[in-house]
């Protein structure tokens, strides 16, 4: 099905390549694109997505600023596709993925877990009743290190960084989730992220592909980042990859060792943390209980690819999977069949009440963390309707083809639905790891 889409739309994926290859073009010649005058990388795709960006930002975010001998203030500025919002703003636990996007939201919770930092519905009244007992320096050093975000979005990213230097001056580096198509930036470096099976270098520029632009542009790139490859691979499996993605990438005009990269491939292996229990659908964390072997889940994935995920829960058995594009806005109706589903398992083993629910864990809810930023943030927005006086269709769901059964009567809240999060996770192998932050901050020093 793949090479018959190649083959069918290789016209139209041409002539979008080729677009492509002139705009990138016309930048270098005519000198538009700026440089900004604080370091910045670039963590992008030739694919349209789907690569592992979103894991890998936030282990290079940890690993450098743990890691790092000089003083590092990293910040993270992302596009925030799919938001309802224009312009700079920066990601706090008041933001919504509507209001920012799914990806940054998801980047902030993670680094704020990581980090230990407050992040609750409160934390602004906490800060402010604990800042009351401190010194004016103290105090403004408090409110620096916890009530201060990194994660910022902007469509316009040197608008965003320049923003960022003037509302963050101790900022020295910022990593941009994506951004490699953003000509109008000139980036200190740029890493381009390719999984391991399905390499930029065999593949079309859309609609015959999956690619923004010809695999030509990755001589661009000074770091290729080899995602989701096998946790097994060996040193020698390694150099057959390489040497077969440079023959590849010579059909598209790269000629052999002219690539900025060369000596720069770096392999990862991607693995899907066990799913961790949410005591509340309008928080994140990462303290709930892990779910154990052999359980019977409903998987909800709304992710540009799913089948990473599937094979990672192999060690419990998918009842159910809802499948939705990559960055579904969801929806009450969603919900619905959601809780029409749980009722069902109710049903089959034999709950006679509220109580009872606790006692069901033969099936619970797993969703990604990406995903669960949107269910998240449309519990909130749920919960202020409720508030404010205006009818929720999530309370009561009952089966009409089964009204007279007793167990339709049990009420199933959005918020009693036992749900478990996972995520990525992300190891360099090969003990390569210092390697690529020393290239990074290497880079950064000699700036």
């Amino acid at each position: 099905m793949r090479w018959l889409r190649a083959i069918l739309l290789f016209p139209l994926g041409l002539l979008w390549g080729l677009f492509a290859l002139l705009k990138r073009k016309c930048y270098v010649v005519l000198g538009l694109s700026q440089k900004p005058t604080i370091a910045t990388w670039v963590i992008g795709n030739l694919h349209a997505g789907g690569q592992g960006k979103t894991p890998t930002i936030i282990a290079l975010y940890n690993w450098l600023r743990i890691e790092s001998t000089m003083p590092l203030e990293i910040a993270i500025l992302s596009r925030g596709y799919g938001r309802k919002t224009k312009g700079y703003r920066r990601v706090t636990h008041l933001e919504s993925a509507k209001s920012v996007g799914d990806e940054p939201l998801e980047i902030y919770h993670a680094i704020k877990q990581n980090t230990g930092t407050i992040h609750t519905e409160n934390a602004d009244q906490i800060l402010n009743t604990e800042a009351s007992a401190l010194s004016p320096l103290s105090r403004a050093k408090d409110t620096s290190q916890n009530n201060q975000s990194s994660v910022f979005v902007c469509e316009d990213r040197i608008q965003g960084i320049s923003n960022i230097q003037q509302t963050n001056p101790i900022v020295n580096m910022v990593l941009l989730d994506d951004g490699f198509q953003h000509l109008k930036l000139s980036a200190l470096g740029n890493i381009v992220l390719t999984k391991y099976h399905e390499p930029f270098s065999q593949d079309m520029p859309l609609p015959a592909g999956n690619l923004r632009e010809f695999p030509h542009a990755s001589k661009n790139a000074d770091i290729i980042l080899v995602t989701h490859s096998p946790n097994n691979l060996s040193l020698t499996d390694a150099n057959k990859w390489k040497a077969k993605f440079n023959r590849q990438l010579g059909f598209w005009g790269v000629k052999a060792g002219s690539s900025k990269w060369i000596n720069d491939i770096y392999f990862a292996n991607y693995f899907t943390t066990a799913p961790i229990e949410q005591s509340s659908l309008k928080l994140y964390s990462t303290n709930g209980k892990r779910l154990g072997e052999g359980k019977k889940i409903i998987l909800i994935t709304g992710v540009a690819d799913a089948r990473g995920i599937v094979n990672a829960l192999h060690e419990y058995t998918i009842a159910h999977h809802f499948e939705y594009p990559d960055h579904h806005s969801f929806s009450i109706n969603d919900f619905n069949t959601w809780s029409k589903k749980f009722n069902q398992t109710i049903k089959t083993n034999g709950v006679h009440s509220t109580s009872e629910i606790e006692k069901v864990s033969e099936h619970v809810f797993v969703c990604t963390r990406k995903d669960y930023m949107r269910i998240m943030s449309l519990c909130k927005e749920m919960d202020l309707k409720h508030k404010s006086g205006k009818k929720s269709n999530v309370s009561d769901i009952v089966d009409p083809e089964n009204q007279n059964d007793h167990t339709n009567s049990i009420p199933t809240n959005i918020s009693d639905l036992p749900f478990y999060v996972c995520h990525s996770e992300i190891e360099i192998l090969f003990n390569e790891k210092h390697q690529l932050l020393n290239k990074i901050l290497t880079r950064k020093l000699n700036d």
